[in-house]
């Protein structure tokens, strides 16, 4: 144990060293799993999904890709196929389940219910799989003006459009070879036959770029297409076009055929969303829906009931639309994953680890059961689940946001509660029993940091214009320990082991408070280097360990990642001693949790463990869990364990679960 910086009580034993039962503290755990005692205290649950982007239905079975999964539904049951392509997927159609055509960034590829392969190189506008009499099998496509065929084995390439119709992206397929091929400013071509001549027409409406043509059993053409405005259109068999504007804009709007005319799906900015009905004569399109609830993702209509058609929404969520129903039009769930993304977050237990979204607190309660899905099995266990614990109310008269948290238990501690007013204000709040109540002590500042070693040690601080501030609760009554005239720069990071306070300043100096005053400790960390950011301050065994960062360089500087650890009077790298951990999360009793990124692609990243004692410089264990390859991970230690929250999964290891 260093002399100056001690391990404080509580920290549990050595690795390895840990005793398992069926029952876990006095405090009321869940009882040890068999899982967890074969994963030597670790269990891992499924919390995110990924973000589904393009969906296919026929109103029975579904297809959804996003973010290098596909989430099949064939009706009975969902499973997901992770580990795909990780495309910017944005047109998908099928013939079913397990044979479809994706488009997205490098080409066009096939599923075939298990897996992606490229077919073709080039990214089509539109994909068309016909039913018309006398055509072939498909797909057809749209790309950069030319139209493409599958036979079977190879893609035949039908030659250009006409150059009269610029950058011609839209396409539909008709009887006998038939094909319609729609570009810029709505000029449109026709080929009647496969050994016919195209022919051109012009709607000339300035601006149109058409997303997508469909050609229906009377032979009809619709069109619909995004400009200042979106603007639908219909030819009729006889020629005749009609055109109507929908009077809102979008970046990309899809077809469905509805029982009567057609329904679009539009695509706005900022996940905006907009669902139409149109029958084709000159009355403006019906505005049936609106709000980001009708999701990011394409929506798609086919042989399911009539009027029925499926959408999606990030999460993900399926819902079926009843387009037939009175306004507004109902909607019924057919599966909503329930998604919690890693985001800030303190514990007092690993029952008790809390993480801080806006305005909202989300509790991690382990033995919480997953949100039951019908014909979905879920994966990894069957526990775990983030739930709210509770919404800041409005201050100031702005919108409410939660600026930090210190849990004292799964439902009391100190909340810091701001306001997106002109004020800026900050206010301390009393959360106990589940109630928040704003406390009766207010500082006379505005802490942006809620620290400390449990109910008798809570810190605030408060950085304003780079000089720290400090106040301490003892259990009774706050005082403030630290004051702007003492001219102590920004606090970057603190270790508190119930005896004393060690904090780290923007200047590199550890300061240490032990009742009574601050005691400056050694010499400034990187005294020479500026603009040096403290990442990370932690207790690793007997050691301070600090993880920072500074620019290199002058016209494209690069950032360097260095790791010191600190003997109570100097510091020494050891940026050549241990991973490269990002993050990196204490409890402040010596155990450490560090975090090493895979550098290959899809590759899970591996968790690393430093016990209660030992030089920082060594003893870092390797964990059994497997973390997810996303590009964050929030790791909240907890005197019990650790909550490890990533991208899509959420890793639990109980101390006294391990063997």
């Amino acid at each position: 144990m260093s002399a100056s910086l001690g391990c404080g009580p509580g920290g549990g034993g050595v690795d390895g060293d840990d005793e398992a039962g069926d029952e876990v503290g006095e405090d009321g755990g869940p009882p040890c799993s068999d899982e967890e005692l074969e994963a030597k205290g670790w269990t891992s649950t499924r919390t995110a999904y990924p973000d589904m982007r393009v969906l296919w239905s026929d109103g029975v079975q579904t297809l959804a890709y996003g973010e290098g999964s596909m989430l099949v539904d064939d009706g009975q049951s969902l499973r997901f196929v992770h580990g795909l392509e990780d495309l910017n997927g944005w047109l998908l159609e099928a013939r079913s389940v397990d044979d479809a055509w994706l488009a997205g960034s490098g080409g066009l590829r096939h599923w075939d219910g298990e897996s992606l392969s490229l077919s073709l190189s080039v990214t089509p506008g539109q994909i068309v799989l016909p039913d018309q009499p006398g055509t072939g099998p498909g797909p057809w496509a749209i790309a950069d003006s030319y139209v493409f065929e599958y036979d079977g084995d190879s893609w035949i390439q039908h030659g250009a459009v006409p150059s009269e119709v610029a950058e011609a992206n839209a396409l539909a397929v008709g009887p006998d070879g038939e094909l319609w091929a729609a570009g810029l400013d709505g000029a449109v071509a026709h080929l009647p036959s496969a050994d016919g001549e195209w022919a051109v027409e012009l709607l000339d409406v300035d601006g149109l770029e058409p997303d997508e043509l469909w050609l229906d059993d009377e032979g009809a053409l619709w069109l619909v297409g995004a400009q200042a405005n979106m603007v639908f259109a219909r030819r009729d068999a006889g020629g005749t076009w009609t055109v109507a504007p929908a009077g809102a804009s979008a970046y990309r709007a899809h077809i469905s055929p509805a029982s009567e005319g057609i329904a679009v799906y539009a695509q706005g900015d900022y996940g905006e969303a907009s669902l139409y009905t149109w029958t084709g004569g000159a009355e403006l399109p019906t505005l049936r829906a609106t709000g980001e609830e009708l999701g990011y993702a394409r929506t798609e209509g086919g042989d399911g009931p009539a009027g029925a058609l499926m959408m999606l929404a990030g999460g993900p969520e399926l819902f079926v639309v009843d387009l037939e129903a009175a306004d507004p039009v109902t909607v019924e769930v057919r599966a909503a994953f329930e998604s919690a993304f890693p985001s800030r977050g303190q514990a007092a237990g690993v029952d008790a680890a809390f993480e801080v979204v806006g305005d909202r607190v989300l509790r991690w309660e382990l033995d919480a059961p997953v949100p039951d899905i019908a014909g979905f099995v879920p994966e990894g266990a069957s526990t775990g689940r983030w739930v709210e614990s509770f919404v800041a109310p409005a201050i100031d008269g702005g919108e409410p946001e939660v600026v930090d948290l210190f849990p004292e238990g799964a439902d009391q501690g100190w909340v810091l509660i701001g306001s997106d007013s002109d004020t800026g204000v900050v206010e301390l709040w009393r959360w106990q029993g589940g109630a928040l109540d704003k406390a009766s002590w207010q500082p006379d500042g505005n802490p942006s940091q809620l620290r400390g070693s449990g109910p008798e040690d809570v810190w605030a601080f408060e950085s304003d214009a780079g000089v720290a501030r400090a106040w301490r609760y003892d259990g009774q009554s706050w005082t403030e320990v630290l004051g702007a005239d003492e001219g102590v720069p920004a606090v970057a990071g603190s270790i508190h082991d119930g005896s004393a306070t060690h904090i780290i300043g923007t200047d590199g100096l550890v300061r240490r408070w032990q009742g009574a005053e601050w005691t400056t400790l050694g010499e400034p960390l990187l005294g020479d280097v500026e603009d040096m950011s403290v990442v990370a301050f932690v207790q690793a065994g007997d050691e301070a360990v600090a993880r920072v960062s500074y620019p290199e360089g002058w016209d494209f500087p690069e950032i360097v990642y260095e790791t010191h650890r600190f003997d109570g009077a100097n510091w020494t790298s050891i940026t050549d001693d241990i991973p490269d951990f990002d993050p990196l999360a204490g409890d402040g009793q010596g155990y450490a949790w560090g975090v090493v990124q895979s550098q290959e692609p899809g590759e899970p990243h591996q968790l690393h463990r430093h016990g209660p004692e030992g030089a920082a410089s060594e003893g870092w264990g390797t964990e059994p869990a497997v973390l997810d390859a996303s590009w964050i991970h929030q790791i909240i230690p907890a005197e019990d364990g650790v909550v490890v929250h990533g991208r899509y999964w959420t890793h639990t290891y109980r101390r006294a679960c391990a063997q």
